[in-house]
């Protein structure tokens, strides 16, 4: 995996990762922005990367004996601000379409909306995964509301046990609602 980088996200199944002969399949997927530090264990750098660019291979799962990981896709009912923990036995990597809308009024002024798809271990303490958002600014006094809007999506895998939740601030005159969603239990 070290040799070759792949698509934002992209899940990738390994066999013989750990020694020869080693068949148990493992899951991971490739973070573009990540900057984590190559641990050789949960965290892998293509070796063509400097340590100051973004992109690693994060680990997601390793398979029991017998056990032949085969992803299955549900659509979800979460709600941002809401956090939930991933009680079963696998990683799940959740996609969340977001639709992100700012209003600048007649004065001048500043609005944006920022979305974080945010993880946690212990439901207190909050790691981001991935963010997207809308902003929009008006230096000068119009006569009409400048409205922008935008779908963002946010993906991001929730490992087991772990915490996961989509937090939304916003600024100004600005909203974000989710309108579709689906997890994969990889």
């Amino acid at each position: 995996m070290r040799t070759a980088i792949v698509t934002h996200h992209q899940k990738i199944l390994c066999t013989g990762a750990s020694a020869f002969n080693d068949i148990l399949p493992e899951v991971w997927y490739y973070d573009e922005n990540s900057l984590a530090v190559d641990n050789g264990t949960t965290v892998l750098k293509p070796t063509e990367l400097l340590t100051t660019e973004g992109g690693r291979y994060i680990f997601l799962y390793r398979a029991t004996t017998g056990d032949f990981p085969i992803p299955t896709i549900a659509t979800s009912t979460r709600v941002a601000g809401t956090s939930w923990q991933n009680t079963g036995t696998r990683p799940v990597m959740g996609v969340y379409s977001i639709t992100a809308s700012v209003t600048n009024p007649l004065l001048a002024g500043n609005s944006s909306v920022t979305i974080y798809g945010e993880t946690s271990t212990n439901g207190t303490t909050w790691t981001t995964a991935t963010t997207n958002g809308n902003t929009s600014s008006v230096a000068l006094t119009v006569t009409l509301q400048i409205t922008n809007g935008q779908t963002a999506n946010l993906v991001f895998a929730v490992p087991v046990g772990q915490y996961g939740r989509i937090r939304i601030v916003t600024t100004g005159t600005a909203s974000a609602s989710i309108v579709n969603q689906w997890e994969m239990t990889l």
